[in-house]
């Protein structure tokens, strides 16, 4: 899975069913205003996950010094709705 993420395949199949999620979930995605015209907000962000008493691959060291890996997330519109990135 993780070499398939690497290819322009996966990655153009992973953006569309993020389309599709939003789309099917009939998610509201609000805009802020700034001088009358519309922007949507986006917050990238990781968020570090524990994986220090397992076994699983590839995890390192984080920022909050525990051994495990730190996922990306964005968080869309003045809601928040959040997904998961690949980069």
């Amino acid at each position: 899975m993780d070499q398939a993420a690497l290819t322009e395949k996966w990655k153009a199949i992973l953006h569309e069913e993020s389309l599709n999620l939003i789309r099917n979930t009939n998610a509201e995605i609000s805009p802020v205003y700034a001088k009358d015209k519309p922007y949507i907000p986006v917050d990238l962000d990781v968020s570090p996950f524990d994986n220090s008493k397992t076994k699983k691959e590839g995890v390192e060291r984080t920022y909050k010094g525990c051994d495990g890996y730190a996922p990306m997330f964005a968080y869309i519109g003045q809601e928040g709705y959040c997904l998961h990135v690949e980069m």
